[in-house]
């Protein structure tokens, strides 16, 4: 009924016709599945499970219904973690019953008759999801693409996207990032397009019906630790790219491409940092990743940068056709560069770090 959910998110372009192919060449397939679904996303008008961080749903699939509480948790280097609860219920069934849920899914003191008794509908997302068990190296995953919309009183925002979430492996946080960091990798070799897209389904959702969301919260605090600092502005880049995605806002570009100038900053610090601390050749191969990651960054910057003047003339124009050609150019691009790694890939350098000042 309950469990923790590990899975990475990639935004797909164009569309991905042979991903069952793709998976066979590089690991084994043991099961594949094709379901329609339809998600429909509860709240209460004064948006209690909004407040509470958390997505309540009804999904619909060929073969079953289930109700889903979802927990917000914790989204670094791309990798989405956080508390699933599912009940299977009837096919008929109009609205989620939070009875049937844990006590302890909800905070403490929370009214749950009284949360039932408010339910609302708050949009639906329809979409096919093609799925596989696949296994590679030591970890089972569930590999899907799922393509569809998510239907809106503004209108519809596409579903196009790769989700790889964690089913079975005995790996520390340190393994299970390089598993997926290497599949991530094995995936692009074979022609898989992939870039960025940090927002879960149900947060570009949120985004589309909620303005609130559009505010983008800063670090309080400075550079203290450049490894932990560095874990901030991938956070941070990760809400503004998501953010730009879903509400196409080009006053975002500005705090991406400041960002983008930060982390190179940051980078070329901790390469100074450990050439302090260890011979060169000690560390041959972290001053690599460190090189590889600075020229991606520089070059994205310098894109991000020419991008904004581009954009905001498009946007002052009020061409909504325009502007998202814009995004997803951009999104081509990010893909193209391999931007859509950058969080994974420094998150696995810095525990390559952190590893090496411990022996």
């Amino acid at each position: 009924m309950n469990g923790k959910e590990i899975e990475l998110k990639f935004g797909v372009i164009g569309v991905c016709t042979n991903l069952r192919k793709i998976l066979q060449s590089i690991g084994k397939v043991e099961n594949e599945h094709v379901d329609n679904l339809t998600n429909i996303y509860f709240d209460t008008n004064k948006r209690d499970f909004y407040e509470m961080q958390a997505g309540l749903r009804i999904r619909k699939a060929n073969e079953y219904t289930e109700q889903t509480l979802k927990i917000r948790g914790s989204n670094i280097a791309g990798v989405h973690v956080r508390n699933e609860y599912n009940v299977r219920i009837d096919d008929n069934a109009k609205k989620p019953d939070l009875s049937l849920f844990p006590l302890d899914a909800f905070p403490d003191g929370t009214d749950i008759a009284q949360l039932q008794k408010k339910l609302r509908k708050d949009c639906e997302l329809d979409f096919t999801r093609h799925s596989y068990d696949f296994r590679y190296g030591e970890a089972l995953f569930e590999v899907s693409y799922d393509r569809g919309g998510i239907l809106y009183e503004g209108g519809k925002y596409p579903i196009n996207e790769l989700e790889v979430e964690l089913k079975e492996a005995s790996l520390s946080e340190e393994e299970l990032l390089d598993a997926f960091l290497n599949l991530v990798k094995a995936l692009d070799e074979k022609g898989v397009a992939m870039t960025l897209e940090p927002f879960s389904k149900m947060h570009k959702a949120a985004v589309l019906l909620r303005n609130e969301r559009n505010m983008i919260r800063l670090p309080d605090s400075g550079p203290h630790n450049v490894s932990d600092f560095l874990i901030g502005l991938i956070i941070m880049f990760e809400k503004m790219i998501g953010l730009l995605m879903v509400k196409q806002n080009p006053a975002v570009l500005g705090y991406i491409s400041y960002t983008l100038k930060a982390i190179n900053k940051a980078l070329k610090e901790l390469k100074r940092e450990l050439k302090m601390a260890f011979p060169s050749e000690q560390i041959k191969p972290l001053l690599k990743e460190i090189k590889d990651l600075r020229a991606i960054l520089m070059r994205m910057y310098k894109y991000m940068h020419a991008l904004e003047g581009e954009f905001l003339n498009v946007a002052f124009a009020i061409d909504e056709h325009e502007i998202a050609s814009t995004v997803e150019v951009l999104r081509a691009k990010i893909g193209k560069t391999k931007l859509y790694m950058l969080p994974l890939r420094i998150r696995v350098l810095l525990n390559k770090i952190a590893a090496a000042y411990e022996k």
